[in-house]
Parts: C-alpha cells; sequence; structure tokens
C-alpha cells in the first residue's frame, strides 16, 4: 500500500549497489529486490554505511538537509579505526556524495554549499561533496566514478567478507 499511495520504491531508503566493476569484491548483507538506482532519485552514495534515517531521506528538502548534516557531524566525529574502539568495523571514506536536486532553488543551493565545506574530522572523512543534479546522467556518471574509486581504494591491501566493511550505500527514490 505504502508503495502504491507515494509512486515510490521505499524513498529514501539506504541500498547496497553492484556493478561489473566490483568483481571479485563480497556484497554487503543479503540481497532483496534489485532496482536500477540510476533511474532514481538519489539523495546521498558512499562507500561505506552512513548510519543515515530513512525518513530523513525521503523527506523535504529541509528534513534531508538537517539529516544530511547530522550525518556530517556524526561521521567527523567518529573515532580513527582501532581494535575495541566504537565504530571500529566501519571504513569511513573521504566523501559522503550528495546529489542537489535538478529542481533546486537559490537558497537550496547555498545549502547545499554550507553542507559540502571541508569539516575538521578525527577521521579521513573530508566532507561531503555536493554534485549538481541538474544533468543526471552526468551527476550519475560522476558519481559511479567516486564510488567506484573509493570501493578500489579500500579494497587495496585489504580482505572482508559478505556483511564485511566495504560496501557502497545509496540512499534513494525509485519509480515503481
Amino acid at each position: 500500500r505504502g508503495w502504491r499511495s507515494t509512486g515510490s520504491f521505499w524513498a529514501g531508503s539506504p541500498m547496497s549497489q553492484i556493478r561489473p566493476e566490483y568483481k571479485d569484491h563480497p556484497l554487503f548483507g543479503q540481497l532483496g529486490y534489485m532496482v536500477d538506482w540510476t533511474q532514481c532519485d538519489v539523495r546521498a552514495a558512499a562507500a561505506f554505511d552512513v548510519g543515515s534515517g530513512t525518513n530523513e531521506m525521503a523527506g523535504d528538502w529541509p528534513t534531508r538537509l538537517a539529516g544530511l548534516r547530522s550525518v556530517r557531524d556524526w561521521i567527523a566525529k567518529a573515532p580513527p579505526r582501532r581494535p575495541g574502539r566504537l565504530l571500529e568495523h566501519r571504513r569511513i571514506a573521504d566523501h559522503v556524495y550528495v546529489v542537489v536536486p535538478g529542481n533546486a532553488t537559490a537558497a537550496m543551493r547555498n545549502d547545499s554549499a554550507d553542507l559540502c565545506t571541508p569539516v575538521n574530522s578525527t577521521s579521513n572523512f573530508q566532507s561531503m561533496q555536493c554534485l549538481d543534479g541538474r544533468d543526471k546522467k552526468n551527476t550519475y556518471n560522476k558519481l559511479k566514478h567516486n564510488l567506484l574509486k573509493d570501493v578500489s581504494a579500500a579494497y587495496t591491501g585489504n580482505t572482508t567478507e559478505v556483511g564485511g566493511n566495504v560496501y557502497t550505500e545509496v540512499q534513494a527514490a525509485c519509480p515503481l
């Protein structure tokens, strides 16, 4: 019923990305529904679990912005990876990628610029990186390139297992 009422497949829900270039890379957890995320309205993506809330990512721009700021601030304060420490299992990449809606107002673009300003961080996380959503094909190509680069860097010299610490997370609203 929820899908029919919104016309969207769990708006804002996190999904793992699967690509042929990830050959020999294990998948996170279990597979459920298969969707073509390039046909979706992508809100944010990263090569790690960003801990975002589905309700925030499914909401309107002010709600998403507040959720993204919370994610940014939480990640920036995450302790460096050390055995026995909270979040030790999470490999945090340099960036979380945020797609600024193609129809964003000037105020929304200003909010995005503020959101994507570099932050002081206790980990290697540098900032949110905003991608302009006005040219969806070009934006998604950049996003795919950046995620592949991040995932490849994470696997270099590392091993992991299904459900391990390296994968991509894409928050999006997908049409039915």
